[in-house]
């Protein structure tokens, strides 16, 4: 949503997310017969006009691979775009579910990007 709609979106946060679904197998198995997989890519998709974007991943997810969210923070920080790459050594996928200290982490993380954003009414 933060990539097609960046006139609407003003900013996104991603949790263990998919960057690159033409790089993905199961995205590939299930739709890539349905529709083209790269026309579904954030990381594609990527322009000038993108918002700040704060991406939270675990090192060893096994369901997607961090290094889709180090593409996405490398082709944001060449457009100059605020973003931040927060990243978590273990936890696999569902890091999130298991982890009271990482939800507190990541609520923290995501309180401070968007004070640093400066919203006004």
């Amino acid at each position: 949503m933060a990539v097609l709609n960046n006139a609407k979106v003003q900013a996104g946060a991603y949790v263990s997310g998919c960057y690159d679904p033409s790089v993905d197998s199961w995205y590939n198995t299930t739709i890539g017969n349905k529709a083209d997989t790269k026309k579904l890519s954030p990381l594609l998709m990527l322009d000038a006009n993108a918002p700040p974007q704060i991406f939270f991943h675990t090192k060893n997810d096994e369901m997607r691979a961090y290094q889709g969210a180090s593409e996405m923070a490398r082709k944001l920080q060449a457009l100059n775009i605020q973003h931040e790459l927060v990243s978590f050594d273990q936890g696999g996928h569902f890091f999130v579910f298991s982890s009271p200290e990482e939800r507190e982490r990541i609520k923290k993380h995501l309180a401070g990007f968007v004070q640093n954003l400066r919203w006004t009414n």
